[in-house]
């Protein structure tokens, strides 16, 4: 976007010159001081825009509003997603997520229920976290990150059996995060 942006710029520099050397400097300057306005309040909306990253994603996800068939769409979704995961705006996030799976193509989704599944755990939503881990994995069953969730989730809902098999199941990938989990829930 910010590339796009921009490309005007080179005709306004050649432009500029051109007019200012055919025109009084009665009229020139009061134009001038105007169009310095002008842009400067355009590159404070921008500068703006660009400083938040929820910012920066909702800016691009209003730009392709009613284009949900342009190829790789979802990814705006999915990136707003992630930014709103990590300023704790987990129900924003989850919306995000579930429009994203239903634009994205079968190969990108097992990262967008990982997701969701995230932002069900901000909620406290364990089951539905657990249903969306769930999904992941019946599209990569080797994903040992969805897995690991999945371990997790089922630790807060207090399924210390479902999660010992998650957790052992990563820990025997060599996932040592996985390993001090299942140390933490053999001590309960």
């Amino acid at each position: 976007m910010l590339y796009r942006s921009y490309l005007w710029m080179t005709g306004i520099f050649i432009v500029l010159p051109l007019w200012l050397s055919r025109v009084k400097a009665g009229i020139a300057m009061p134009v001038m001081l105007l169009m310095i306005l002008a842009f400067a309040m355009g590159s404070i909306n921008r500068l703006t825009t660009f400083s938040d990253p929820v910012l920066l994603w909702h800016d691009a996800a209003k730009l392709v509003e009613q284009k949900h068939d342009l190829p790789g769409v979802w990814r705006i979704y999915e990136n707003r997603a992630i930014s709103f995961l990590n300023v704790k705006r987990s129900q924003q996030a989850i919306q995000d997520y579930r429009l994203a799976l239903s634009l994205s193509p079968r190969s990108g989704q097992k990262y967008l229920y990982q997701g969701l599944g995230a932002a069900y755990i901000q909620e406290s939503k364990y089951a539905d976290a657990v249903s969306s881990f769930g999904s992941a994995l019946e599209l990569d069953s080797g994903y040992d990150q969805a897995r690991y969730s999945r371990g997790v989730a089922y630790m807060m809902m207090g399924d210390g059996d479902s999660a010992r098999a998650d957790l052992t199941a990563v820990c025997k990938a060599g996932r040592r995060i996985a390993c001090d989990k299942l140390d933490a829930l053999g001590k309960k």
